[in-house]
């Protein structure tokens, strides 16, 4: 993956919003109203990418996590956390030959946030992955506990059976449209949960079915 991975939302700041509503109706119902595709990867990407995306963001894009402490004197002051080496360990034995990606920004822009959103072909087809693995103290996070869940996941299939209709308040791109689905079925979590990631068979989402799995990473 590279920066051509990343798609423009500029003029779609709220399609995450959007697809969320659609499976799992906000407890606040009041909405705001808001007044031909090509592209080329290398087939090696570099070890290290560095590129402002969706506005606020400078994003390291790596293809091992472990290069990234060393990189991050490339990322603009504002934005540059401060980061666990022993994380990004982890996430290298938990999620090998995955590119992974850290995206930073200034807190104080924050409500300036285009979404980000990214095209590329899944390692493994017959699965969506929603990445899930849960921590907010910046250590290596404990995959035997159990974590406070707030999420709503919304997955889609352009070959799904039924589903619920989604409206985009703002007319989609033609760099995004051909990469979203016009229904889609998901769920809010808001409870205690095993520590993991989301998993759902492609299978199940063509027909309708949300049989979302949470789960360890494979490596771990």
């Amino acid at each position: 993956m590279t920066q051509a991975n990343v798609l423009d939302t500029i003029n779609c700041r709220d399609i995450l919003q959007d697809m969320a509503n659609a499976v799992a109706p906000p407890y606040n119902r009041e909405i705001r109203s808001r007044s031909g595709v090509s592209w080329s990867v290398a087939s090696e990407p570099p070890p290290i990418q560095i590129f402002g995306a969706a506005g606020i963001y400078t994003v390291v894009l790596a293809q091992d996590p472990r290069d990234i402490p060393s990189a991050l004197s490339q990322v603009p002051r504002s934005k540059r956390p401060v980061l666990n080496p022993a994380l990004f360990d982890a996430y290298a034995r938990w999620y090998p030959n995955w590119t992974i990606a850290l995206c930073c920004f200034s807190n104080r822009k924050a409500k300036l946030a285009n979404p980000l959103l990214w095209w590329y072909k899944p390692m493994n087809a017959e699965q969506l992955f929603l990445p899930g693995v849960d921590c907010h103290t910046g250590d290596v996070p404990d995959l035997d506990s159990n974590v406070a869940v707030d999420h709503v996941i919304a997955v889609g299939s352009h070959d799904m059976t039924g589903g619920d209709r989604v409206v985009y308040r703002d007319k989609l791109p033609r760099s995004v449209s051909p990469f979203v689905c016009t229904s889609l079925i998901g769920q809010r979590y808001n409870e205690n949960m095993p520590n993991g990631d989301f998993v759902c068979q492609l299978k199940d989402v063509r027909l309708g079915k949300l049989r979302a799995a949470r789960c360890k990473p494979d490596a771990a």
